[in-house]
């Protein structure tokens, strides 16, 4: 078992799709790069449009590495381009069951 991460995007006026395709470019990016431990991510939405995703890192060293890796960094930038990343609890889902 790895260490959980739960990622949490929202989208910049107008960049919802390109959100969405960064979103599908993550994880397979982590994957190519070793830096998760290869158990499915999860991808949800929220009703604001804000995307939740949630993945495993296979052990802190993993994490750090990804951290420098080019391509994940690449990602990140693009991330950085469409998205604000507000807390899990900003969500109006995490508020009930």
């Amino acid at each position: 078992m790895g260490e959980v991460a739960i990622a949490v995007y929202r989208p910049k006026p107008g960049m919802g799709t390109r959100l969405r395709e960064v979103v599908s470019r993550h994880y397979p990016a982590h994957l190519a790069g070793g830096f998760v431990t290869g158990q499915p991510a999860f991808v949800m939405r929220a009703a604001s449009g804000t995307i939740v995703e949630v993945f495993d890192w296979p052990s802190q060293e993993r994490k750090m590495a990804a951290h420098a890796d080019p391509e994940m960094l690449q990602v990140w930038d693009a991330f950085e381009a469409c998205a604000r990343f507000p807390e899990l609890a900003a969500l109006a889902e995490a508020g009930h069951p």
